[in-house]
């Protein structure tokens, strides 16, 4: 099923001033894939352009770049599973499976021949297994701000220490952040780009922060890929587990790490 709204029926005030930003020939909708229902933002025509999102932000990351991409192509921003105003999927959290739903999403909004991804980041790591997977229908890939699971990410996770806490067990990283720190948190992180004051970082403090009324993190073990969330309307988004390689410890003494041939894109999961 798909649902089509308009361009006034954002789901928080920020993102509705994104998408009166972007004007009325941008349309956001729904469609309902496996396991989750997939928010998406779309304008433009011609040939197909699947944009997919980083860590921590929304489809509202390309929003500054969209009208220009639409003059050439029909551009479909998604909202990742569990992210954005996209549904927490009910399992499933590793990149194959994600690339799968969003190629589902991308097929039911009528788009069955070749397409185009950019992506940023985490979205990276979905987009190559689409690529990968379903390598007739992507004519082209371009990935920015990461290295490729398989191909270098795994010698970046000592570069900061919160690619360690993300990945950490349930239910460290839920229990130690809750929503008063995720300005600091995510503020952090965004301090360190070239221009911070030009990322809408209030929009993603509130995408990343807990429903009004939620409970704290401390009751939920929504990121574990085995347990689906059951205590609140979405997981902990503030706490990125990129589950994209298979060695992610089931527990704080499970710490265990392969060697570099274990960690092969065909065996890593994603």
């Amino acid at each position: 099923m798909v649902l089509t709204v308009s361009a006034a029926s954002a789901s928080s005030p920020r993102e509705d001033a994104a998408m009166s930003a972007l004007g009325s020939s941008f349309t956001q909708g729904t469609v309902a894939v496996e396991g989750t229902t997939l928010h998406y933002v779309k304008g433009g025509s011609g040939a197909p352009l699947v944009l997919l999102h980083g860590w921590p932000q929304t489809w509202v990351e390309w929003a500054p770049v969209m009208p220009a991409l639409a003059q050439g192509h029909t551009v479909i921003a998604f909202d990742l599973p569990g992210l954005g105003t996209s549904t927490v999927p009910t399992g499933g959290f590793d990149k194959a499976t994600t690339a799968k739903r969003i190629r589902e999403g991308v097929q039911k909004l009528g788009f069955t021949g070749q397409i185009s991804i950019l992506a940023h980041d985490v979205g990276s790591l979905v987009a190559y297994p689409y690529a990968r997977d379903f390598p007739t229908e992507v004519s082209r890939l371009a990935v920015l701000e990461t290295p490729l699971s398989g191909f270098g990410l795994e010698n970046f996770y000592g570069i900061s220490w919160h690619l360690g806490f993300n990945q950490t067990a349930a239910p460290v990283p839920e229990t130690i952040m809750d929503n008063d720190d995720v300005p600091t948190y995510l503020g952090w992180l965004f301090s360190g780009a070239h221009h911070p004051d030009r990322i809408p970082q209030q929009t993603y403090f509130d995408a990343y922060s807990y429903p009004p009324g939620g409970p704290r993190a401390t009751t939920t073990t929504a990121r574990s890929p085995a347990t689906p969330p059951t205590t609140r309307p979405r997981p902990p988004a503030t706490i990125c587990r990129c589950r994209c390689w298979p060695w992610v410890p089931s527990s704080p003494s499970a710490l265990s790490w392969p060697s570099r041939s274990a960690r092969s894109p065909t065996t890593c999961g994603v």
